[in-house]
């Protein structure tokens, strides 16, 4: 659960001078360096299981994994969990992760 002081340590770190950097950066990456990484994930497939945990995209976050894994992809999906899985809701990824790690490893 993301509490008032995470909101402010968030509006902290995004208001110093170069706050939004980090933040920004991986989506002009994205932007810049798309179509080499399409280029990357259709030469050399993951080839470990995979799991994908997502908020309120949907289906987004599996359908971006089943593309560049070998095989399948198992997908959680959080209700009322935004960008920020792990912080709005800690203990479902937790878990998720737990009981993948638990099936893959037999």
């Amino acid at each position: 659960m993301v509490e008032a002081a995470d909101i402010e340590e968030f509006a902290r770190g995004y208001a110093r001078p170069g706050g939004w950097a980090g933040a920004i950066g991986i989506y002009r990456s994205i932007l810049s360096e798309g179509a080499e990484f399409q280029t990357r994930a259709r030469e050399r497939k993951i080839s470990v299981p995979v799991l994908a945990v997502g908020g309120f995209g949907g289906s987004f976050t599996a359908s971006t994994m089943e593309g560049v894994a070998e095989g399948d992809v198992r997908s959680v999906i959080l209700e009322d969990v935004g960008h920020y899985v792990a912080l709005e809701a800690p203990d479902e990824p937790a878990s998720a992760i737990i009981s993948f790690l638990e099936e893959v490893d037999g």
